[in-house]
């Protein structure tokens, strides 16, 4: 059985990067020194078969952790293993890892911005991914340089009575906030004027903003999500005014404009970093859906 100091030597090899077996042949042939051994030797010290012996020996001679010595007394054939000079070995692989290093900060500094935007247009939706109830609301959006990377259908349930589309947009002139959201609750009979409803989906937006916010992980210490009004085309409409607190000792900040539509059946919540872009959004409802504004 191997003693405590051998299982910690173990341990520390498979931190090198060897897994258990691996660690515990070049454990054993390691103590035989620059004699080395033979896999049958080896085999037979831990209790193995000589056949996987060699595979797992050859493993280790890609790896660089042994090599293969010719030995003059060894029959035609019979391959002789010596472990390399564990100093030499762990300074290979120590620079080795360095080297890695390097090309890897070199490559996240030369390409890395590349990379970064293949994958953000690979999460992308374009036109024709668009949710047929979405696409005239979207598709004027991507056609001026927005962009949709995430959408989300919830069909009407017994106890909800509405479906949700929920959406989250990159407008291109955005500065500090660089998503913005539009929301459409769609129902089956007409909610304009309907302030029992109205009022329902505002109190879920109030509970759904702050916990959303606090997903995002974006170093956010405290949410206020208030009702308020905002003015859009000249008329009034809901609002959520939404502000955040980044440190216990500084001061909430309003970082975004929010408008809740009651138009027909629906009812559109739309936000975004500032007025600008909530109202691009809101002009593109009020057009599909015919609003005529005064």
């Amino acid at each position: 059985m191997k003693d405590s100091k051998s299982d910690r030597f173990i341990r520390d090899l498979q931190k090198a990067g060897l897994n258990y077996e691996e660690s515990t042949i070049y454990f054993a042939l390691l103590q035989k020194g620059s004699k080395g051994a033979f896999a049958s030797e080896l085999a037979s010290i831990l209790k193995t078969k000589r056949t996987s012996m060699l595979s797992k020996l050859t493993r280790l001679v890609q790896k660089g952790y042994i090599h293969i010595n010719t030995n003059p007394q060894a029959p035609r054939g019979i391959k002789h293993f010596i472990a390399s000079n564990p100093a030499e070995l762990f300074r290979h692989k120590v620079d080795q890892t360095r080297q890695q290093l390097e090309e890897l900060e070199k490559l996240a500094q030369t390409q890395g911005k590349r990379l970064e935007q293949l994958y953000q247009r690979g999460i992308e939706y374009g036109p024709d991914d668009l949710d047929p109830f979405l696409g005239p609301y979207l598709k004027p959006l991507l056609e001026t340089g927005w962009r949709l990377i995430e959408q989300d259908i919830e069909k009407s349930k017994i106890s909800h009575g509405f479906d949700v589309y929920d959406c989250t947009l990159i407008p291109p002139n955005a500065q500090f906030i660089k998503d913005s959201g539009f929301i459409a609750f769609s129902f089956h009979h007409v909610v304009d004027g309907d302030n029992t409803t109205i009022n329902f989906i505002i109190d879920l937006l109030v509970r759904r903003g702050a916990s959303e916010i606090f997903q995002k992980d974006i170093g956010v210490k405290d949410v206020r999500v208030s009702k308020t009004i905002i003015e859009l085309f000249n008329h009034n409409y809901p609002s959520l005014k939404m502000e955040f607190l980044f440190s216990p000792h500084g001061d909430f900040q309003e970082l975004s404009k929010s408008a809740i539509l009651p138009i027909n059946d629906k009812i559109f919540f739309l936000w975004g970093e500032d007025l600008r872009i909530v109202s691009e959004i809101a002009g593109i409802i009020f057009r599909v859906e015919k609003v005529h504004l005064a």
